[in-house]
């Protein structure tokens, strides 16, 4: 037997704030964002996208079950579900039966370059890794 724990529309407008926040942090910002509150059965959250429209709808379930309904929380299901946009056309693409070679090649210079060369910094400075960690060299890839 589950535990109902809902979400309230407080913590659904903190869930709007995280992800729009974190869709800046992973420079997403291409991206139109809609956001619903609804059942949401087996999931804190959820993402469904459009990669010719940029067009994405992320949604907050109603009900956590057990799960303690935090900032921490939300802002944990925030950054899974922007980060979903990361790769939402190459995942796009890999489902579809029929891909035009360009297609592949503009998705794959895409992780390859435009964000391999934002380079080291931007992946330590979003995910907070010390100096320490940082590689020596950046690391870059030339794509003609």
């Amino acid at each position: 037997m589950s535990v109902q724990n809902p979400t309230s529309a407080e913590q659904f407008e903190e869930f709007k704030a995280l992800c729009l926040k974190w869709q800046d942090r992973l420079g997403m910002t291409e991206w139109q964002l809609h956001f619903t509150h609804r059942d949401l059965p087996g999931k804190y959250a959820g993402i469904e996208y459009q990669i010719e429209s940029y067009l994405a709808e992320i949604t907050l379930n109603t009900d956590w079950d057990d799960r303690p309904v935090t900032t921490e929380t939300l802002e944990s299901a925030a950054r899974h579900e922007v980060a979903h946009l990361v790769i939402a056309e190459l995942h796009t693409l890999t489902w579809r039966r029929f891909v035009a070679e360009n297609q592949l090649l503009a998705a794959s210079k895409y992780f390859t370059s435009d964000l391999i060369d934002r380079g080291c910094d931007w992946f330590f400075k979003v995910f907070n890794l010390s100096e320490d960690f940082r590689p020596h060299a950046h690391f870059s890839h030339v794509v003609e």
